[in-house]
């Protein structure tokens, strides 16, 4: 009898596995293990693979007919990815300033958050913002200048600076020689996300 309950489970799910094979790209799918079906009265493993897709779609895991299932596939895991270069991106302002975006949206396809080394000329300053994006500033050389509506910030070579999300912040670099800095933005950067004002 439990020979015959564990073939009709086989059977049951090459059934459920052929939907999802016929729905999805086999190429979207990671094997990771061999899944193993636990009931009542017994423990059996089954050399069957239970599949998921990545970025959303037929789950063969939510066609099992209410079986539990362990392990088998799993959604793809991003790999390293190396960035050779940056992409120079349109910057605010009264006089030019250079952006050289490594990671966001342009350059590496990243929407989680970007980083971007940024040279402000002497004299240079924008329109004040209050983005959907926490930043982080931290500069390399000569000295940011960094307006709240509460206070006005110096930040010279090695200090750091933090402008959350919804808060107005302003940025300019007076001082002879401008300022060089790392700007992390969280999420990435966006145009439509940095609301400046007008």
């Amino acid at each position: 009898m439990k020979n015959n309950i564990n073939i009709l489970l086989i059977l049951m799910l090459i059934s459920q596995f052929q939907t999802c094979v016929n729905g999805v790209e086999r190429s979207r799918f990671q094997l990771v293990s061999a899944p193993v079906f636990r009931g009542p009265d017994h423990d059996t493993s089954f050399p069957f693979p239970v599949m998921e897709k990545s970025g959303g779609g037929i789950d063969c895991k939510d066609n099992l007919s209410g079986l539990y299932m362990s392990g088998a596939y799993r959604k793809e895991e991003p790999l390293p990815k190396w960035i050779p270069k940056p992409t120079r991106v349109p910057a605010a302002g009264n006089i030019p300033k250079q952006i050289e975006e490594f990671i966001g949206r342009l350059n590496s396809g990243t929407t989680q958050l970007s980083v971007a080394r940024m040279k402000s000329p002497a004299g240079w300053s924008e329109p004040g913002q209050r983005p959907e994006f926490d930043e982080f500033s931290l500069v390399l050389s000569g000295r940011l200048r960094a307006e709240t509506h509460e206070e006005v910030f110096e930040i010279g070579a090695g200090e750091a600076f933090v402008a959350f999300r919804g808060e107005w912040v302003r940025y300019s670099s007076p001082h002879p020689g401008g300022a060089e800095y790392i700007a992390v933005c969280l999420p990435a950067f966006s145009p439509e996300t940095v609301h400046r004002d007008p």
